[in-house]
């Protein structure tokens, strides 16, 4: 029987209450006793969900894949006191998602091999992100949440391939990988007032990432050194980040580029030695607070001394 049909059902109720009872200096008493009208918020989150989900999968001797696809219908309620307006709101937001999966995994042998995955999830704002009470711990940078924030939802691509050769020791990897998330919790800074900036979670499309790198490993000829080898890794990734600074969508870009190097050395079975070296460029730009661009080198250096004592196996 190389082929298989899954059902699958879950179901999710998470509840947070988050009770904010601030008060300020009484003259009078000498204690802190008056309660802080504005500040002071009762607070109630529920997520509740039911997910269905249904996967098919094939095995054969060489190859495997799976196709699969879940829906999800979730309920946001977020119930709030003010106790500066002595009055209740309640916000509900309903949502329906569909959670795609794939994965195909090749081995034409025991030392070679690809790999491709896909998955989608979501992801709920914390209560903390939800509470709509001012939190002003440090009266220059006030937090607030945001009631009518949506869930955030990502997508996940990734390739890889990986080829050891068991008579020479020469090992090759290579892998791909894409992320993007819909509807991204991020934050809004504004000013609130003259030298008093506010900060307030919002949801913003248009982030991603992308990262690639190839891994080479090649042994040494010479017998005396058996067990020993060079690596090498070049490296590349790409983030697309999006945030609201004063109104305007502020778009930052990150490039970094790095290049590993690495000997291993293994000397009569009781010496390990290792030597690392890694050169990365970094790239960092932003549409609005062009002030922090920046681009620069960053290098490290390593080496690692083992010494074995006792032959292998005793």
């Amino acid at each position: 029987l190389n082929k298989l049909f899954e059902f699958n059902y879950a179901y999710t109720n998470n509840r947070n209450t988050s009770d904010k009872k601030t008060f300020n200096y009484n003259t009078v008493t000498g204690d802190y006793d008056i309660k802080n009208l504005l500040l002071t918020n009762s607070f109630n989150n529920t997520f509740e969900a039911s997910r269905f989900g249904a996967n098919f999968r094939v095995q054969e001797k060489k190859y495997n894949y799976q196709v699969g696809l879940g829906v999800q219908m979730a309920t946001l309620t977020s119930e709030s006191y003010q106790a500066v307006t002595n009055k209740d709101s309640l916000t509900k937001l309903s949502f329906t998602n569909f959670f795609p999966q794939a994965s195909f995994n090749w081995t034409p042998s025991r030392s070679k091999g690809i790999r491709f995955n896909y998955r989608g999830r979501t992801n709920q704002p914390s209560v903390s992100q939800l509470q709509d009470v001012p939190d002003v711990s440090n009266p220059l940078f006030v937090r607030t949440g945001n009631p009518a924030l949506k869930q955030e939802f990502n997508h996940n691509v990734n390739l890889n391939f990986n080829n050891f050769n068991i008579l020479t020791f020469k090992f090759f990897a290579a892998n791909l990988n894409f992320s993007t998330t819909q509807n991204k919790i991020v934050n809004s800074i504004d000013t609130l007032a003259r030298g008093i900036q506010l900060t307030k979670p919002e949801n913003q499309n248009g982030a991603y990432s992308a990262s690639a790198f190839v891994t080479i490993g090649m042994p040494f000829k010479s017998v005396k050194l058996k067990g020993s080898s060079l690596n090498f890794t070049s490296l590349i990734y790409f983030n697309r980040d999006v945030s609201l600074l004063y109104k305007q969508e502020n778009i930052g870009k990150t490039l970094t580029l790095t290049q590993r190097a690495g000997a291993n050395f293994n000397l009569k079975e009781k010496w390990d030695l290792s030597a690392n070296a890694s050169l990365s460029y970094y790239n960092v730009k932003y549409s609005v607070n062009k002030s922090l661009n920046e681009d620069y080198f960053a290098q490290t250096y390593s080496a690692d001394v083992a010494r074995t004592f006792t032959k292998p196996g005793i």
